[in-house]
């Protein structure tokens, strides 16, 4: 597990939105973060998680059906 963790106004930077949203992704339970000190802290490793369950495009081209087994970026 990933050692990183970002509060919510650098996590709403990344995402380019508003702490309020990136409070209102904690509180439905879309964005998973811990609270630690009276601060919430999203794990790297979870906003990654939202971050492709949020994407719209596979992240490699085998996702595609009947392409080859090749990442598409790296």
């Amino acid at each position: 597990m990933s050692a990183n963790s970002y509060p919510v106004s650098v996590t709403a930077k990344v995402l380019n939105t508003t702490e309020f949203t990136i409070r209102r992704l904690i509180k439905s339970k879309q964005l998973r973060a811990v609270r630690i000190g009276g601060q919430w802290r999203i794990l790297a490793e979870d906003l990654e998680s939202y971050l492709n369950a949020a994407a719209n495009r596979p992240r490699f081209q085998s996702e595609v059906v009947g392409a080859k087994s090749v990442p598409v970026y790296a």
